[in-house]
């Protein structure tokens, strides 16, 4: 196992305790996704201040 894989396992043990393939995979499916990226109102002008209300 590489050194940045042993590092994300141990944080994952430490912080959230998830110890097995399938905690990590049962607690990814509860991530509730942030999509407001893909919902907010565009605009052909690239000025910041034109989205601001």
């Amino acid at each position: 196992m590489s050194e940045e894989m042993k590092r994300a396992w141990k944080i994952l043990n430490d912080r959230y305790g998830i110890y097995t393939m399938k905690q990590l995979k049962d607690e990814m499916a509860k991530t509730v996704l942030d999509i407001g990226i893909f919902t907010m109102p565009l605009t052909t002008d690239n000025d910041v201040k034109a989205n601001t209300n």
